[in-house]
């Protein structure tokens, strides 16, 4: 080896933009051994697999969309997995089914839910808290139901999931300003 090394005709190198950051990322151990398996089928290391299904999930702009289901109530009653009590006496609602309705309104992207026994797909059109606090959404009901733009508890609203179908323009009967929430937290 030598002492010095003369680095004036050197060029930088041509694939710097292309090289991969370093991160550190939490996976559990399902999805972990998933990819560690498809490794020794194929000779290809894991993490490269994981990189190459989340370029695919980028490149083919794959969007998560979000399922809630309903578990039952913990021993004690006031929690269960993945839910809180809403605190209005309506039952209780996973932690972020409220932000994914808002979501979904902004959006204007189409929801998917269980309703009364009844799979429901519905435009969302106005969210908000009725006169004794209960979480409402009204929305131009696309399937499921007779009613074309009924009012829906959200405690009473399971399975819930935001879909990628996008609308643009609201339910026919549509109003600003849903006469049936006291306070509107989002709307279209």
């Amino acid at each position: 080896m030598r002492k010095e090394y003369d680095f004036s005709e050197s060029r930088s190198n041509p694939y710097a933009p292309q090289l991969k950051k370093q991160i550190t990322i939490r996976l559990d151990e399902e999805a972990l051994d998933y990819f560690k398996r498809i490794s020794d089928e194929v000779g290809v290391p894991y993490q490269s697999l994981i990189n190459f299904y989340l370029r695919d999930c980028a490149a083919s702009q794959r969007k998560l969309s979000l399922v809630w289901k309903k578990t039952a109530l913990s021993k004690r009653g006031d929690r269960a997995a993945g839910r809180v009590t809403n605190g209005s006496g309506g039952g209780s609602r996973p932690k972020s089914m409220r932000q994914i309705v808002i979501a979904s309104i902004k959006s204007r992207r189409t929801l998917s839910f269980t309703y009364n026994g009844k799979e429901r797909v519905v435009q969302p059109q106005c969210f908000g808290l009725g006169s004794k606090g209960t979480e409402l959404l009204r929305g131009h009901q696309i399937s499921g139901g007779s009613e074309p733009e009924p009012l829906f508890d959200l405690s009473r609203i399971s399975d819930l999931v935001m879909l990628d179908k996008r609308f643009t323009e609201p339910g026919p009967n549509y109003k600003k300003n849903d006469s049936a929430m006291k306070t509107i937290l989002a709307e279209l």
